[in-house]
């Protein structure tokens, strides 16, 4: 059993059984990390808060051998969490890769949380950071250079024209 403590962005929670939740966390040090949170959801839980998505947080987590992670201790600074950060949020978790730590990004996803600031800017430098130049990027569809939209589970650049031929859900597509 291995202790690690870090800086890292609550990017998810979701629920696991009755009181904990999986933390989906991009980390300092470690990348993109899954870990278990237990008990969380009970109401006298101390972590909870600390563990919200858009959390810029230091933590403690506890690495077992083989089974996972899992978030000991957790102590947090107040961000103002708005639906463009959760979405650009939910951008990042679809985006990053599991266990591949990049400075850079954390830099980025540091200074945006201190900012509160996400726009179509935001959006192509982190897909510039990933590895996607999306200045030199032209549409899957017809080969224009005129990039507007990306979508991260298909790793798709569309121009404007060619967006309103498909059906995307709205967390599915990113105006760039």
């Amino acid at each position: 059993m291995v202790e690690h403590y870090t800086k890292a962005v609550v990017l998810a929670r979701d629920p696991r059984g009755e009181l904990d939740a999986a933390i989906t966390l991009y980390t300092k040090d470690f990348g993109k990390v899954i870990a278990k949170a237990k008990s969380i959801r009970r109401f006298t839980s101390k972590l909870s808060g600390h563990l919200t998505p858009g959390s810029l947080t230091k933590i403690r987590i506890v690495e077992r051998n083989g089974a996972g992670h899992q978030v000991v201790d957790a102590l947090s600074t107040r961000v103002e969490v708005t639906e463009d950060l959760l979405r650009f949020l939910s951008f990042i978790n679809q985006l990053a890769p599991v266990n591949m730590p990049d400075l850079q990004l954390w830099h980025e996803l540091e200074a945006i949380l201190e900012n509160s600031l996400v726009d179509k800017v935001t959006y192509r430098r982190i897909i510039g950071v990933l590895g996607y130049d999306a200045d030199e990027a032209t549409c899957n569809n017809c080969n224009s250079k005129k990039i507007a939209y990306f979508a991260p589970r298909d790793i798709m650049f569309l121009c404007d024209s060619c967006f309103k031929g498909f059906s995307f859900k709205t967390n599915e597509i990113f105006s760039i």
